[in-house]
């Protein structure tokens, strides 16, 4: 089963903020913080293997005084899955 997830980052946000307007959309599945660097919140959206959420998602965050610095979909295939899963730490 793949999936794809949405790599966000911004200045100027709120986890909280943005864990709950991303929730709202319909189809996104998770919402979780990444480790980041220069101040930046970076968060993943899990979302459903049939949704393309990219146009909704950047309406919502147009909505807000958010700074978008990065926004990139990546599709989920059960190989990156067992990588991820593998990886050493």
């Amino acid at each position: 089963d793949s999936g794809r997830d949405l790599y966000l980052a911004f200045t100027q946000a709120e986890f909280a903020d943005v864990q709950a307007r991303m929730e709202a959309i319909n189809g996104v599945q998770t919402v979780a913080q990444m480790p980041s660097e220069n101040g930046m919140l970076a968060v993943k959206l899990t979302c459903a293997p049939e949704d393309d959420l990219r146009e909704t998602v950047y309406r919502q965050i147009k909505q807000t005084d958010w700074l978008l610095m990065e926004f990139r979909q990546e599709t989920r295939t059960l190989e990156n899955i067992f990588r991820e899963l593998t990886r050493e730490n």
